[in-house]
């Protein structure tokens, strides 16, 4: 199952294959702050370089800058 490759995240939980939940769901009840940090230590920050204490924890800046970084590389494509 692949959540097993997303071991360090506590959210993920293995499940039978035939249990009523389909792939892709994920049952977390954490508080949003701790979702946040949760996706920005594995896979936000590094993707992107993105660190949420250089925002102040301002969860919109953060995520703006993130998108301004994914979006960097088809903007120079298109200048081409």
């Amino acid at each position: 199952m692949h959540s097993e490759d997303l071991s360090a995240w506590p959210g993920t939980e293995t499940h039978a294959e035939n249990s009523s939940l389909p792939c892709g769901t994920v049952l977390d009840y954490r508080p949003a702050e701790h979702l946040l940090q949760s996706h920005a230590d594995l896979w936000l920050t590094p993707l992107t370089g993105v660190h949420p204490e250089t925002h102040g924890g301002v969860w919109s800046n953060v995520l703006n800058q993130a998108d301004r970084v994914l979006c960097a590389p088809r903007a120079r494509r298109r200048r081409r």
